[in-house]
């Protein structure tokens, strides 16, 4: 479980939210940070989800101006939170970490920077 509300530059490559490249398992994720990038494959998420190298996401969120989870690879696994209602993200969240034996959970963040931070993580 990861989050990240910074905004990303990158000039030379990949660039995302929580990964340039992934090779692996993201699970349980959101971004909320904006992404810009110079002639690069960039996306909300991960600049490239190298599926085909073992780039996964499962219950992966965003929100913001970010169009793409991805700028290229698989897309599946993340969904754009549009509407500010981070409650089923919240769930599918949650209901990913459990599946996965993993005692963390998102919470609904009630603090000043609930707008970049909507959800926060606390153990059970």
């Amino acid at each position: 479980a990861c989050s990240s509300s910074t905004a990303v530059t990158a000039y030379l490559f990949e660039a995302g939210g929580i990964a340039g490249i992934s090779t692996g398992t993201i699970l349980a994720c959101y971004a909320t940070g904006s992404v810009t990038a110079d002639g690069v494959q960039k996306g909300a998420i991960a600049g490239l989800n190298a599926n085909n190298y073992g780039g996964i996401m499962t219950a992966c969120y965003w929100s913001g101006d970010e169009e793409n989870s991805v700028g290229s690879g698989s897309p599946e696994g993340a969904t754009k939170v549009a509407d500010g209602n981070w409650s089923t993200a919240m769930y599918a969240m949650n209901t990913a970490l459990t599946n996965e034996g993993i005692s963390y959970r998102w919470t609904e963040n009630n603090g000043e920077d609930k707008e970049s931070r909507p959800l926060i993580i606390a153990t059970e």
